[in-house]
């Protein structure tokens, strides 16, 4: 599987390379390699697939081939959240906590700034960002999704 997986994730596949990033991070039918695992998610993420994107999330949330960051981590969550991926809002709580406003507000210029596509008629500028919602008074601003976008990985 994994031959096949390359081919496509080589050919800019994205749920191909999503798929790749998943086998090296969970070391299934590879060596688990945190590294290769970053560098095939991130090009899923890219392309602006939100599993890829929430992925990248939980490897900047726990230090997973790459250094903790925080910031990259809630940045990765809102833009799987604007497109969509149900699991990113949850996600976003957890590292709003452990966030000052202004490491959010940085972190969500960042995701406003990351995909062209996000600046599109797509996605809009939302004023009430998940997390808000449930106690937050930090009155932030995160992207939500303007219709409905599907995005069904496999892996989840």
């Amino acid at each position: 599987a994994e031959m096949w997986t390359r081919m496509a994730a080589e050919q800019g596949h994205a749920e191909a390379q999503y798929q790749l990033g998943l086998m090296y991070f969970r070391g299934k039918g590879v060596t688990r390699d945190y590294d290769q695992a970053r560098k095939w998610t991130r090009k899923a993420a890219e392309q602006d697939y939100a599993g890829a994107q929430f992925n990248m999330g939980i490897m900047f949330f726990k230090g997973k081939g790459v250094s903790q960051d925080y910031t990259q981590a809630h940045m990765w969550f809102s833009l799987a959240a604007a497109n969509g991926y149900d699991k990113s809002h949850k996600s976003l709580d957890t590292v709003a906590k452990k966030m000052t406003p202004a490491e959010i507000s940085e972190a969500q210029r960042l995701a406003s700034e990351w995909l062209p596509s996000l600046r599109n008629d797509r996605v809009k500028l939302a004023t009430e960002p998940a997390f808000a919602l449930r106690g937050s008074d930090l009155g932030t601003v995160i992207l939500q999704p303007t219709k409905d976008v599907k995005d069904t990985p496999t892996g989840r």
